[in-house]
Order: structure tokens, then C-alpha cells, then sequence
């Protein structure tokens, strides 16, 4: 069974977006190789279709629930939140921070018509799983009347 991440289109908006924020992170970082770089964190996401939900799933880990923001409009779903520094109040010497922390939004393209109204949203385990009812299309067929004008 071949891979369907190779044989999906390429949304080159998606890829200059990311291409972007990639070289701004290098150059605010010091470089690829900093090991204290700055950190412009993106949770990464999953977005599948079942019989007759369209759901995104969405990698959080540490980030509380009530931290969390979800907006669906149209054919996007938005979420946005923040990771918080857990502060000890001893002193720190790190020798790596490789870790963001701080606010994020990503801004998802839904492949399908969905029913916002049908959203269901559940947070397990570091992973935020929305669900969203698909909208079927009536495809029966349908006689059209052509009239005169």
C-alpha cells in the first residue's frame, strides 16, 4: 500500500509559510547548530478522514486543557494556546535548551466540508483530538427542468 503522504498534492502556500519560519527561526537562533535557540514551536498535526468524520489531531504535550483555544470558520480550524514554563525558583545553568515554551497557533486548511456545529474536541494523553461531522453532498441525480424565458 503506498504511503498517502507522498501522493497528496503539494500546497506550495503551505511550504513558502514553512520555509518562511524556518529560515526566521535560523537566523534569530545563531544558526542551525545553536544549542540555545530561539524557539518558534509549531505543534505538529494529523488531518484524517473516517466514514463520516474529517478529524484533526494535534501534538500538546505539557500544555494545559484550559490553555487551549479552538475556532472553526468555514473550511479552517484554528488552534492556539500556550506552553507554560514550569518555574522552580532554583537557579539553572542548562547546558541545552532545545524545549519551546510560549504561545502557538496553527491555522488548518479542512480538506472536506465539514458541520462546525458537530465539533467535538477531547484532550488525552498530550494529544488534542477534534472531530468534526463531514456535510454530504446530495448526489443523486435530478431531473432539471429547462423553462422559457
Amino acid at each position: 500500500m503506498e504511503d498517502e503522504r507522498r501522493t497528496r498534492p503539494v500546497n506550495l502556500e503551505e511550504v513558502h509559510r514553512k520555509m518562511e519560519q524556518f529560515l526566521s527561526h535560523i537566523s534569530r537562533s545563531g544558526g542551525a547548530g545553536s544549542r540555545f535557540s530561539a524557539c518558534l514551536w509549531e505543534p505538529p498535526i494529523d488531518v484524517y478522514e473516517t466514514e463520516d468524520d474529517l478529524v484533526v489531531l494535534c501534538e500538546l504535550p505539557g500544555i494545559d486543557r484550559d490553555r487551549v483555544e479552538l475556532i472553526a470558520e468555514g473550511q479552517t480550524l484554528t488552534i492556539r494556546g500556550e506552553r507554560r514554563r514550569a518555574e522552580t525558583g532554583s537557579k539553572r545553568r542548562y547546558h541545552r535548551m532545545e524545549i519551546c515554551f510560549g504561545g502557538f497557533e496553527r491555522v488548518i486548511d479542512l480538506p472536506a466540508d465539514v458541520d462546525a456545529a458537530s465539533a467535538r474536541a477531547a484532550y488525552r494523553d498530550g494529544f488534542l483530538h477534534v472531530a468534526f461531522r463531514k456535510v454530504r453532498a446530495d448526489r443523486s441525480p435530478r431531473t432539471i427542468i429547462v423553462t422559457e424565458e
